[in-house]
């Protein structure tokens, strides 16, 4: 069997068609661009820009953020910080707030490549807690992340998804 050679740019921008192909409602692909702008103009990891980026996309009429993270926005409004906010909402639902919207809109994160997995990790699970505090919600997005990561380095399917298996929760 034939394998394609693909080059970083061509398999960033298939993590992106592959994002929005699976985006049935549009909030987790613009999720993702708010994340991705900001990774861009800052040039780090700047959660609270990240987290200021989120909230004025909802303020002008973002669908699709799912209960947990339209929770956590209206608290922020509130007055509440993001990590306040969305342990409040934690606790509201029962600490029922593993979703998978931060899995969804990961990728940016994914894409940049001279993070070490430890970096990706932390980094992940920071951005993950800005609207969803169960450690679940971080550790799915972090797997997720992670063979986004090392499918965009060149690494085959069944390696990257060994390295995401490194570190993870059980139920994960």
């Amino acid at each position: 069997m034939e394998r394609t050679v693909c080059n970083v740019k061509e398999r960033v921008e298939g993590i992106l068609l592959g994002l929005a192909a699976g985006d049935r409602n549009g909030g987790p692909i613009q999720m993702a661009v708010r994340l991705a702008e900001s990774l861009v103009e800052r040039d780090s990891v700047d959660v609270d820009d990240i987290g200021s980026r989120y909230l004025d996309w909802w303020h002008k009429g973002a669908f699709d953020t799912g209960p947990t993270a339209a929770g956590v926005f209206t608290l922020v409004d509130s007055g509440l910080s993001f990590q306040a906010a969305a342990r409040q909402v934690h606790i509201e639902a029962g600490e029922q707030t593993a979703g998978c919207n931060p899995a969804h809109r990961s990728a940016p994160l994914a894409m940049l490549a001279g993070l070490n997995a430890k970096q990706l990790a932390d980094y992940i699970a920071m951005e993950a807690k800005l609207t969803h505090h169960h450690p679940l919600s971080g550790d799915v997005a972090t797997a997720v992340a992670v063979i986004c990561h090392e499918l965009v380095r060149g690494v085959t399917w069944k390696d990257a998804v060994e390295s995401a298996r490194i570190r993870r929760l059980p139920e994960t």
